[in-house]
């Protein structure tokens, strides 16, 4: 029984070990965060401060790829979530090649179809309720810890809390 313990430890160990193989350096940036505020530059010097509480917008992270869960600002046109690739380097963190991902439900009886869609048109608006202006955005990492994370660009700056 004592050997039998001794082996499945050793196996939980092993798998442990396996599983965290691909480790990201991204640091506390991963995980889940609710957005709370876009505060949007304005050019007389005044901003525009949205406060997004209770629209439940989250931003997730992992590896390289994010996804906008846009809450109640969705739109028939960007779905249920957003995808994109960042990068995060040093006090930077960049987001870009944007994907909306949406469901449609067929006939009754049949299977949801999911639909990823690249975003390609520069002039997009659709994720200015985000703070991202067009189809990349750089943002300066001005605070990350365990509880809050303020990112800005020329656009906007984005308040977040971990979740």
């Amino acid at each position: 029984m004592k050997g039998a313990k001794i082996i499945l430890c050793a196996a939980v160990t092993c798998i442990h070990l396996v599983a965290c193989d691909t480790m990201t350096d991204n640091g506390r940036l991963d995980g889940m965060w609710q957005l709370l505020s876009v505060s949007y530059n304005v050019h007389d010097g005044q901003d525009s401060v949205v406060n997004v509480k209770n629209s439940r917008v989250y931003m997730h992270f992992q590896s390289n790829l994010a996804q906008i869960t846009p809450g109640a600002l969705a739109t028939d046109s960007m779905g249920r979530q957003i995808l994109m690739r960042f990068d995060k380097k040093g006090g930077n963190l960049r987001l870009h090649d944007f994907y909306a991902f949406s469901e449609t439900v067929g006939p009754i009886g049949t299977e949801r179809l999911a639909e990823e869609i690249l975003l390609t048109d520069s002039a997009t608006t659709l994720l200015r309720p985000f703070g991202i202006d067009g189809l990349y955005a750089n943002f300066a990492i001005r605070k990350l810890d365990g509880k809050a994370m303020v990112l800005e660009s020329d656009f906007a700056k984005l308040t977040l809390r971990k979740f």
